[in-house]
């Protein structure tokens, strides 16, 4: 008891001390509420915002609930506001009733801490049943850790990205369906250091610290708290790593120079399909040159899977999911928010039209996977030819979707308040490459073992 005592008391100095970095200042009111509490911030919340609303209508207009059953989500302008409450409520033993896993938290620590309750149990004392044979199971059993189901994931997403078969070819990339890159691949992010005023890897993932960071992530089992900094394939990506972000700096340096992307998006959704394909000219007169833009027509687009660390890696990531606080006096409540959300409906509002800001991931649901699936045959490319299930593109997006084993929960507090830092100093070349290693070590091996 004493040793779980001291763990918690860790969590929350690691939250105190490493992220927020605030000095003492006068304590706010708890809020209170009789429904079902949830922190985010102003950004989360959009995503969760329609969600909740739906929910709350739910419970209005069922027997057997009422208004008590509602989520009462309280927002902040931003982590550190959200962090300040919700670490002083948990030192006290309170906080919000359910966290989101997209929020800036320790969740590796959380869950060594036992400050989630084990959903399975919740459901068990409750004489209730989370229907696990209408979800996908392998993405369900992601939020399982010793044993105990801490998280629900509610959407995810593969390590996979779209790309145009033309772009590939000037890069003298494979084309083929399905194509994988690994970290060892030294000959892909050559090519790309020396096309690198031309490319940028996504519209997403430009050469800046946060290339640096995604990549030392998938480095580190945060379950089994083994490290792999010292090897030789590590070393040869962090180099090749650092010499994109600087290369990278120099072409920002001119606001003219276009990049395009070597990946047009990442596969998040069915309607990334939609992505328009066109012949243009960009002229870039501080350069005097010009460069063309050829992009394939759809169906040429090319499905990548990574960066990974090897071929047979099918993991991605629990995109949108919720905890349950083990301090929270209305887990029976927050049964109903669980099967609502994984319900037909609860998914169907999720990941709907595209066009109605529909979230950007794929449902656990696996009657609504299949919908999203027979639904894609409808969507037509900018040319209004219709993608269809048989497409190429389509048949490897499913596959890749599908093959999904297990999903990771988000890595940004380790990579802002642990590591952020050391990557923003080593990107810059303020640290020396073996000293960055030794002090990414050290600062890993306390985050994880502390």
């Amino acid at each position: 008891m004493k040793n779980k005592k001291l763990k918690i008391i860790s969590v929350i100095l690691i939250i105190f001390t490493l992220i927020f970095s605030v000095s003492c200042s006068k304590s706010e009111p708890k809020v209170k509420s009789d429904k079902i509490l949830i922190y985010c911030t102003d950004g989360t919340v959009e995503w969760y915002k329609g969600l909740f609303n739906t929910y709350n209508s739910y419970c209005a207009s069922m027997d057997g609930l009422d208004t008590s059953y509602q989520v009462d989500y309280v927002t902040f302008d931003d982590e550190t506001q959200l962090y300040n409450k919700m670490s002083t409520e948990i030192m006290a033993g309170g906080g919000p009733d359910v966290f989101l896993t997209d929020e800036y938290l320790p969740f590796e620590k959380m869950i060594e801490a036992r400050l989630f309750a084990d959903v399975d149990e919740i459901f068990e004392e409750n004489n209730e049943k989370l229907e696990k044979s209408k979800l996908n199971k392998d993405v369900l059993n992601s939020g399982v850790f010793d044993g105990k189901r801490y998280i629900v994931p509610l959407l995810f997403t593969p390590k996979a990205h779209i790309a145009s078969k033309y772009v590939l070819e000037q890069l003298n990339m494979p084309t083929a369906q399905n194509s994988v890159i690994t970290y060892g691949d030294s000959g892909f992010f050559e090519n790309l250091l020396k096309n690198c005023d031309k490319y940028e890897i996504s519209p997403s993932q430009g050469y800046d610290a946060s290339l640096i960071s995604n990549i030392i992530c998938d480095y580190v089992d945060f379950d089994s708290k083994k490290i792999d900094f010292n090897s030789r394939e590590f070393k040869n990506i962090l180099d090749t790593a650092a010499k994109l972000v600087k290369a990278g700096e120099r072409n920002n340096k001119d606001s003219e120079n276009f990049r395009e992307s070597l990946f047009s998006s990442e596969l998040n959704s069915f309607y990334d399909l939609q992505i328009s394909f066109f012949d243009e000219e960009w002229s870039t007169e501080g350069k005097g040159s010009r460069i063309t833009i050829n992009k394939a027509r759809q169906n040429d687009a090319v499905l990548y899977r990574g960066p990974v660390r090897n071929k047979n890696d099918n993991t991605g990531s629990i995109d949108f999911g919720i905890a349950v606080n083990k301090n929270s006096d209305k887990k029976e409540k927050v049964i109903e928010l669980i099967k609502f959300a994984l319900s037909d409906t609860g998914q169907s509002h999720f990941t709907s039209n595209f066009n109605s800001n529909a979230i950007p991931a794929f449902p656990v649901n696996n009657k609504i996977m299949e919908k999203r699936i027979r639904n894609a045959s409808e969507i037509e490319d900018s040319f209004g030819n219709e993608i269809g299930l048989n497409s190429d593109i389509m048949k490897a997006s499913v596959k890749a979707v599908k093959n999904v084993k297990k999903c990771e929960l988000n890595r940004n507090y380790y990579k802002s308040a642990i590591i952020g830092e050391l990557v923003e100093k080593y990107a810059s070349g303020m640290l020396p490459k073996n000293k960055f290693i030794r002090q990414l070590n050290t600062a890993t091996k306390f985050y994880l073992e502390e």
